[in-house]
This record gives structure tokens, C-alpha cells and sequence, in this order.
């Protein structure tokens, strides 16, 4: 956003400008997160006293768009034998702008050493650390590039680090498919505003809600 304050209708206007152009690109969407960081982030900032109803009003306007879902997604895990494969073949193709509907998981405690591969991996353990949830292995290609890496090598460690995590056995790989909630506004809000108020804290990537736009 531009400077100024921020307002719902400021607000949801850009939320709505990024889920129409993610179009193009087949199955992106806008978390409830990104509403948080555009009030966090811009100048002056949203004061934490006033995020919450200022987002939520924002969302009531985004919801009131007959393109627009609100949702999450059901994870599917993939077999072993097919996840090394698949995730080498999505970084190769599109790095950090994976799509492809893949999502880690852990399935083991997580205090095991991992697989190192030029020094890198132990920075990527420590931000995965950090990311609540599924984890998409393309939020550790944003990462190593805003670290100076190019997005080809990015991706190539990526997939390098996460075929390690598979074969460890500390996380497993799985499809995403999003489910939109059937809910009326008012419902979806009140469910939103209750896990929000239940997280104790402002919500982070990938926790409470997407929303995407629909065609046709």
C-alpha cells in the first residue's frame, strides 16, 4: 500500500487487487496473515490495539464479492515413493512461485540433525522452526532469496533440503485442496474473529483462513 492510513476500504481493495492478479498463476491465494503485515507494515502503522476490527471490517468488505471464497485447505499425503520426485520437479519448474498444491508436514520430533547441503540446510531448519503449520517449499525459496541466494539456486537447494527431510522421515509431503466455507458472511466472520481471539496472538502465515477468487 501507499503511505497514509490504512482503512477497510483501502484495505480491501488491495487484498482484492492481489487474489484477482494471482490468477494468473493457478491456485494462489491471500491469507488472513497478509491483511495483518499490510496493517503492521505500512506508514504510520495500524496500532495492535486496532488491527483486529479494522482487518475484520476489511474482510466483511472482501466477503460481500461474488469472486471472492473464503477457506482452508485439507492436506492428503502423498506416497514415499512419489514425494521426492514430485517436489524436485516443482522447484525445477517454478521455484517461488510453486503452486503445485504441495505442503510439508512433520511426522517426527524435530530435534533430529538434518541433512546438510553446503552449510544451508542448518538456516533452513531454523526458519522452519519458525513458520507455523504446513509448511509450502516455496516460502524456504522466498527465503534463501532474500538472503542474496538467485532463485535457481534457491530451488535447487530447496529441493535438495527437502528430499532430505523425506527421506529422514521428519516430514512427510502432501497434496493441498481447497475447501471454501459455505457459510454466510456474518458466520464466517464470527468464525474468523473466534479462532483469531482463541490464537491469543495476531495470526501468522497460514493459520485461519485463505481467500481466493473464483471464475466462471
Amino acid at each position: 500500500m501507499t503511505d497514509g492510513p490504512v482503512t477497510p476500504e483501502r484495505l480491501a481493495a488491495e487484498i482484492l487487487s492481489e487474489c484477482r492478479d494471482d490468477q494468473s498463476v493457478a491456485g494462489d491465494e491471500v491469507g488472513l496473515w497478509e491483511f495483518v503485515w499490510i496493517c503492521r507494515e505500512n506508514d504510520p502503522p495500524v496500532p495492535a490495539t486496532e488491527r483486529q476490527q479494522l482487518v475484520l471490517d476489511a474482510v466483511a468488505l472482501v466477503l460481500e464479492c461474488a469472486d471472492i471464497r473464503a477457506g482452508y485447505y485439507e492436506w492428503r499425503p502423498l506416497p514415499h515413493a512419489d514425494a521426492e520426485g514430485l517436489i524436485r520437479a516443482a522447484m525445477a519448474r517454478e521455484g517461488r512461485r510453486s503452486t503445485t498444491g504441495f505442503r510439508l508436514r512433520a511426522s517426527a520430533p524435530q530435534n533430529q540433525p538434518s541433512r546438510r547441503v553446503d552449510g544451508v540446510p542448518s538456516v533452513l531448519d531454523e526458519h522452519m522452526s519458525c513458520l507455523p503449520g504446513d509448511v509450502d517449499p516455496a516460502l524456504l525459496v522466498l527465503f534463501l532469496g532474500e538472503r542474496g541466494v538467485s532463485e535457481p539456486d534457491a530451488a535447487a537447494t530447496v529441493a535438495d533440503y527437502v528430499a532430505g527431510l523425506l527421506r529422514s522421515g521428519r516430514y512427510a509431503l502432501g497434496e493441498i485442496n481447497f475447501v471454501a466455507w459455505t457459510t454466510a458472511v456474518h458466520a464466517t466472520l464470527q468464525r474468523i474473529k473466534d479462532e483469531w481471539d482463541a490464537l491469543g496472538r495476531e495470526p501468522d502465515i497460514g493459520e485461519i483462513v485463505y481467500f481466493r477468487a473464483v471464475t466462471g
